[in-house]
């Protein structure tokens, strides 16, 4: 117990302590005055407004009314809570400390768990980095270089993407325990950490650490003990992932069968970059990150999550580093920033997933590293200092030339660039290196003012940013009006759907609907978008724009905020701050009822993709299969007539409606009194997580191009749709198992250790 009360360990913990502290403070001044702006409501822009705010809100509701494995009919069409929302929040503890407060309260505290955010990653990166400095001050300033670097800057508007820049740098302090005491625990609870926060970028990270082990320890130890010590990190990362396999075994077997997360390899892509990309990478690596749906210079946007830039210090340092030592960090560093230049090295970091760039942040780390080294050792750097300033400032001016005189019109011919925003840009990362190298050259001992400056740069730098975001987002005000009337927002009819685009209009109150931004959404609703020759890594197939087809998906609720505009019912008015939403009944069909006919697949895509719609309105589509044959055998072929006013075969699908229908977390219900033997479709993805039951009997679902259809006998009958996600219960019986092996490794340790030392 006295070690735990040593000068050393108090120096430590205050050092801790104050890091937190800093980083949260240099977050709360970035965020206050958007906060104060909002009255206490945050919205930045774009994905954090469309996708952030409203997903947490539904992932958290949903949670409570039907666990992991439900299913959430307001994701687009519908779609696994697991899949939908692991990569986005599930796995983040950021996200169970908002499940604290009302779900409706998240915009409210969302700045806050940002603060929260960037000072756990400060207190992550101090803690790897202050074993490689001798005087562990220096730590501070590199965690404030790590948590407020360009990548997290220009990632402002992907709120969970700063959930792992947190946690990442658990992994390298775990590697850097089983060096320096073979201690294996934490390595294994910060594989579950980070495995279970998002499977996405743990794909990465284990590339990444992989990479890290290699060069870190090539040539310290000796090649027995590297192999031994490589077979056991292999063994405590299994039981990592173990540890988390409730999340990640569903999101494994769901990625493998989603198109977006399908490895394509294009030759002509992973060898080779376009010179304006390459361009747009060197910028992002010399200038503060900037909002990317405002760019300076290169692009007018790049959703690409590029930003390397260190806060004052720049590359100033990194080059200082890489003059003055041959080390294994030298050698990492030109691995590293070789692999951002080379398409088919940077890409493999998510196994040529498109990786965006999204791994940078792993770099970051490492460049924070190499910059607190030179601090540490400034006598013996000065030289090596003056050779980083004048190469970093040779590049930022031979990168303005560029930018001022490479013409992209040819590609872009009405492209207008904001050159004062290039210019504040320059002009930072000018003055930051000017003022590194001032500091760093002229005081003997330049802790206080370093870590002063450095601080003020991050807050100016992340403030700019959001700033920037902000200005071409969406007003707080509208927002605010449109997230208060998507409160009060309900389906007046379970049998039907809202007929809106927009994220926040449903998911508010978990309504189902036809919402288009989620790139996380079942498979079979990218196979329904198939049948339109439709695809898109993001956003779903607009119903409206094609004729037939949000009334056949059930679109029957309207919401405007002009009624006149739109040929319906008024049903209600919702009142909010600054005016009103309406909600207008129109024509559609009621999810469940029973078809009469059907169209193969193959006849289906002989038609024009406008009358698609129309067609599958007419009869659902099948494809000739023995899972068909008998629906094919007791069913005509339809016989297709796209002149027919829609709303007339809206009106026959309707007086064919299963009745009592109601949906939950967990499936849905409905009954059906039918005088004969009848194929009920259902416009419900059909994954693979439904069982279907008539009167308690399980029963065979045929698939629809995507949706999903079932025969029921003539007569009364209860009909009832169970789903769990799949892998699910695998996952969860993995996970206690590799809990129960992890506690019994930690609890008998020190027996574990004795016997290996013996």
């Amino acid at each position: 117990m006295g070690k735990l009360f040593t000068v050393e360990n108090k120096k430590e913990f205050r050092e801790k302590v104050f890091t937190f502290l800093i980083c949260f403070a240099i977050a709360f001044l970035s965020f206050i005055y958007f906060i104060w702006k909002g009255d206490g409501f945050l919205v930045i822009t774009n994905d954090f407004n469309d996708q952030q705010i409203p997903f947490t809100i539904s992932a958290h509701k949903a949670i409570l009314n039907g666990g992991l494995s439900g299913f959430s009919w307001d994701v687009d069409l519908g779609s696994s809570t697991l899949n939908a929302y692991s990569f986005y929040c599930l796995g983040s503890p950021f996200f169970w400390l908002t499940m604290l407060f009302p779900a409706n309260a998240f915009p409210y505290i969302v700045g806050w768990v940002y603060m929260l955010k960037y000072a756990c990653a400060g207190l992550f990166a101090y803690i790897y980095l202050k074993r490689f400095v001798k005087d562990t001050r220096w730590a501070m300033v590199g965690a404030i270089l790590y948590a407020f670097s360009g990548y997290s800057s220009i990632n402002l508007i992907f709120y969970h993407f700063h959930d792992v820049v947190a946690l990442f740098p658990l992994l390298l302090i775990g590697i850097e325990l089983i060096h320096e005491k073979k201690d294996y625990r934490l390595f294994v609870f910060a594989v579950f950490v980070n495995c279970f926060l998002n499977y996405f970028f743990f794909i990465g990270e284990v590339i990444f650490c992989i990479i890290y082990f290699v060069f870190r320890f090539v040539g310290i130890i000796s090649i027995q003990e590297f192999v031994i010590r490589t077979g056991k990190c292999i063994i405590s990362g299994v039981l990592g992932d173990g540890m988390a396999a409730v999340l990640f075994i569903p999101s494994i077997l769901f990625i493998t069968d989603n198109p977006r997360a399908r490895t394509h390899i294009y030759l002509e892509k992973i060898l080779e970059w376009q010179p304006r990309f390459l361009l747009y990478l060197f910028k992002s690596m010399l200038l503060p990150g900037e909002a990317m749906t405002s760019l300076s210079s290169v692009y007018l946007q790049k959703f690409y999550s590029s930003g390397l830039y260190l806060p004052m210090v720049g590359m100033v340092f990194v080059f200082a580093y890489m003059l003055k030592n041959k080390d294994w960090l030298f050698k990492l560093l030109i691995a590293l920033i070789c692999s951002c230049f080379f398409p088919f090295m940077s890409e493999a970091f998510y196994l040529y997933n498109e990786s965006q760039m999204r791994w940078w942040y792993m770099l970051v780390l490492m460049m924070a590293l190499a910059s607190i080294k030179v601090l540490d050792n400034l006598e013996d750097c000065r030289i090596a200092i003056l050779g980083g300033a004048i190469g970093y400032g040779t590049l930022i001016a031979f990168l303005f030339v560029l930018l001022e005189f490479v013409d992209f019109s040819a590609d872009e011919p009405d492209l207008v660039f904001s050159h004062y925003k290039l210019y504040t840009l320059i002009m930072i990362a000018g003055l930051g290196l000017l003022v590194t190298y001032f500091l760093s050259t002229r005081f003997e001992k330049p802790f206080k003012p370093m870590l002063a400056l450095v601080s003020a740069f991050a807050f100016g730098t992340t403030f700019f940013t959001i700033y920037i975001y902000t200005k071409h987002g969406v007003p707080v005000n509208e927002y605010k009006a449109n997230f208060q009337s998507a409160e009060q927002f309900e389906l007046p009819d379970e049998q039907h759907r809202l007929n809106d685009t927009y994220n926040l209009d449903s998911m508010l109150n978990n309504l189902a609907g036809f919402n288009n931004q989620c790139s996380t959404d079942a498979s079979s609703i990218r196979e329904f978008e198939d049948l339109f020759d439709y695809y898109d890594p993001v956003c779903a197939i607009n119903k409206n724009q094609i004729k037939g087809l949000a009334e056949l998906l059930g679109g029957k609720y309207f919401i405007t905020k002009d009624y006149t505009m739109v040929a319906g019912t008024v049903l209600a008015e919702y009142t909010n701050d600054a005016d009103s939403y309406y909600m207008v009944e129109v024509d559609a069909c009621p999810i469940g009822y029973a078809v009469d006919s059907y169209i193969t697949m193959n006849r289906l895509r002989s038609i024009d993709v406008v009358d698609r719609g129309v067609s599958l309105l007419v009869a659902p589509v099948v494809e000739e299969n023995e899972e068909t044959e008998s629906l094919r055998s007791e069913l005509p072929e339809a016989v297709i007539d796209v002149s027919v006013p829609v709303h007339e075969y809206v009106e026959q699908k309707a007086q064919r409606a299963v009745s009592n229908f109601t949906k939950s977390h967990t499936g849905f219900k409905c009954s059906t009194n039918y005088s004969k033997d009848e194929y009920v479709y259902f416009s419900v993805p059909n994954d693979d997580g439904w069982s279907a039951f008539v009167d308690g009997m399980k029963t065979e679902i045929i698939n629809s191009g995507g949706m999903m259809i079932i025969k029921v006998p003539s007569g009364n009958h209860n009909i009832e749709f169970k789903y769990i996600t799949p892998g699910y219960k695998l996952g969860l019986s993995i996970s206690v198992f590799g809990w129960i092996l992890y506690f019994l490794y930690f609890v008998f340790y020190k027996k574990i250790k004795e016997d290996y030392n013996e």
